[in-house]
This record gives structure tokens, C-alpha cells and sequence, in this order.
């Protein structure tokens, strides 16, 4: 309930929190060298534990999830069972170092690209009920990593296509966009109902887009890259 009190993509700050907090101790534990020589294998691993929880949870919930909010809203929002998702994320950041393993994957890192994007497709469309709990907490996150990944070290013309000016600046205004988009359409929202009247249409939607956009992107540039750069300056 909390979680979802004043904004809800606010949460997973507490997540990043505890990520952070634990991350010297993942270096100095030799973690990160074990996940250096196998990358692979460990994200293997690390999607089997993120998705136990869930399994056990589907296995004893009632056919609608709504039913038992609090185990959902146990499963969504307890941080320590978003570890393993944080893990994969430093092992695909390991893979992305490994430039000759990417050239050498060629026609079987492309395959391996298109499979996840059916495999994504397929979760969303035969997912429903309780079911749709397997695809949180991780499940999937090996897939979209590999994805990201493969993006991010590729040469080809999508990849190109990514990289122009624009699109990197969406990206990079887009963790801006993550957490203030809830806050932001309520009172966007208000401000419509009052100003223009109801806001069931696409002209709202529209405007909204370019709206949230338009924030994220100057939240970007006058608050996260100086924060960013002064916590920068502060650790050298």
C-alpha cells in the first residue's frame, strides 16, 4: 500500500538503495571475478533463483492474483528478491566487455537477438491469471538483457539506427520519465479537466506524451547529469 501511496515508480528506489549498499560487498566477496570467467552460467543461475519465489507463489495462489494482494504486493516490492535481477544486470554488463565473444556469436548472436523478441512476444500474449506472475522478479530479465546487450555491442543498421542523437537523448532522459510519469499525469490530468474537460481522447494523450517527454528531458539536463557530475567529482 505504501509503495503505491504517493508514486509509484518510487519504490524501486528503495530497491536501488539496497543494490548500491551491497555492491562493495559484491566486489570484495569475489563475486565479480567468478561472474567474470562464467557470465553466461551465472545468469543462468541467477534467473532460476529470481523466478523460485514466484513458482511457489503461483503454485499456492488462488486462480485471481487479486485475491492475495499482499503476497503480490510482497513479491513485487521486497528488495531483497530483486537482488538476483541486479546481478544479471552486472553479468550482461560483463558480456558487453567481451567484444570477441560477440564477434564470434555472427549468425547465432542475430538468431539469438530475434528469439528473444519472440519469446517476449509469446510471454505477454499466452501469459494470464496468476500465470503472469512468472515473467516478473526476473524470469525474463536474461532475455531482455540480451537484447540491451546485443544492441549496445552490435554494428548493425538497427543498432545504427539507435545510436542517432535524438533517441540517445530519450534514452537517457527515459529513468526521469520512469519515475516522475505517475505524479506528473495527475496533475497533468487535473490541470485538463479543468482547463480544456474530459480527457478520454487522443488529443490528451498526445499532449500528454510530449509533455512528460518535455519534463524528462529537462529533468535530465538541469537535474540528473549535475547531480551526476557533482557526485562524480565528490568520489575522485
Amino acid at each position: 500500500l505504501l509503495a503505491n501511496l504517493i508514486n509509484g515508480p518510487g519504490w524501486s528506489l528503495s530497491t536501488e538503495m539496497l543494490f548500491y549498499a551491497l555492491f562493495p560487498f559484491f566486489v570484495r566477496g569475489g563475486w565479480g571475478t567468478r561472474m567474470l570467467r562464467r557470465p553466461v552460467f551465472w545468469v543462468a543461475i541467477l534467473c532460476v533463483l529470481g523466478a523460485l519465489p514466484l513458482v511457489f507463489a503461483v503454485i499456492w495462489l488462488p486462480e485471481k492474483p487479486s485475491e492475495s494482494t499482499g503476497i503480490l504486493n510482497f513479491l513485487g516490492f521486497f528488495p531483497m528478491l530483486r537482488v538476483p535481477e541486479f546481478l544479471t544486470g552486472i553479468c550482461f554488463g560483463l558480456l558487453c566487455r567481451r567484444k570477441r565473444f560477440w564477434n564470434q556469436a555472427g549468425l547465432v548472436g542475430d538468431l539469438g537477438f530475434v528469439a528473444c523478441l519472440v519469446l517476449i512476444v509469446a510471454a505477454f500474449c499466452l501469459s494470464s491469471g496468476k500465470w503472469i506472475l512468472l515473467f516478473h522478479n526476473g524470469l525474463l530479465s536474461p532475455v531482455f538483457g540480451y537484447i540491451i546487450t546485443y544492441l549496445a555491442v552490435g554494428e548493425g543498421p538497427l543498432t545504427r539506427a539507435l545510436s542517432a542523437a535524438p533517441l540517445v537523448l530519450l534514452g537517457e532522459a527515459s529513468y526521469s520519465l520512469y519515475i516522475l510519469h505517475m505524479p506528473l499525469k495527475s496533475l497533468y490530468a487535473f490541470v485538463w479537466r479543468a482547463a480544456v474537460g474530459p480527457e478520454n481522447n487522443w488529443i490528451f494523450l498526445a499532449s500528454l506524451i510530449v509533455f512528460l517527454t518535455g519534463i524528462s528531458v529537462l529533468s535530465f539536463y538541469r537535474l540528473e547529469k549535475p547531480m551526476r557530475q557533482f557526485l562524480r567529482k565528490s568520489l575522485d
